[in-house]
């Protein structure tokens, strides 16, 4: 379903967060949530975490079963769906899309990261932030790259240094990928082998519980 603000809050990106938004791929924006909604939103899915542990549950391929732990159906719930719908959020995707033409989302993904062994290389591989060539694109391995307009990630707690599960970007690739999906079609990106290596580094977004940050569908990204 397509739906207006509504009861949200109204939200205009600056020219120079619509710079880095165009530029980059991303744009963190800062303190839209209000602290009592991330306080609900935190409390419900450490409470979710400590039921049992059959309640963390696993999608995508094997690999990623075993990397990305997803909180079930916590997405879907009032806690994290208020935090589009009763906030800023709304008005600051209204804004990038157009008012009116939003879809209205069925639920979000809840993906914990927990605490690694530290010098454990098993998952993420020599280097500090794993190899270059762990990225994806939502989608992509399901023929559907980039499946919605915007991606929008809720810090729901402190990310004020690299190494805290950190949502982890490739700036500026999206011009590149875009580039690469029209020319090559969509084979190039499926399977691990056969992803293009990346014109630009990875980088560690840092946050505050409350911002979001705002991703071009398009832009190369994974969990820190």
């Amino acid at each position: 379903a397509r739906a207006s603000l509504g009861t949200a809050q109204e939200r205009r990106l600056s020219s120079d967060e619509r710079s880095q938004l165009r530029e980059l791929g991303f744009v963190v924006l800062r303190g839209i949530v209000p602290p009592p909604l991330v306080e609900r939103a935190r409390r419900a899915i450490l409470a979710t975490l400590a039921e049992v542990p059959g309640k963390i549950l696993a999608a995508g391929t094997p690999a990623e079963q075993a990397a990305y732990p997803q909180v079930g159906a916590l997405g879907s719930s009032p806690a994290i769906r208020s935090l589009l719908s009763e906030t800023k959020v709304w008005g600051a995707v209204s804004d990038i899309l157009g008012e009116g033409s939003v879809n209205v989302p069925g639920g979000a993904q809840v993906a914990p990261r927990f605490p690694e062994v530290l010098g454990d290389e098993d998952r993420r591989g020599s280097q500090p932030q794993g190899p270059p060539s762990r990225w994806h694109i939502d989608g992509m391995d399901r023929d559907l790259a980039a499946p919605f307009g915007v991606l929008c990630s809720i810090a729901p707690s402190d990310v004020h240094s690299p190494g805290m599960g950190n949502f982890t970007v490739f700036p500026g690739t999206h011009t590149h990928l875009c580039h690469l999906l029209r020319d090559r079609g969509a084979d190039w990106v499926r399977g691990s082998a056969t992803r293009p290596a990346l014109p630009a580094d990875p980088l560690e977004v840092t946050a505050s519980a409350g911002d979001i940050i705002l991703a071009h569908p398009m832009l190369a990204h994974r969990v820190g």
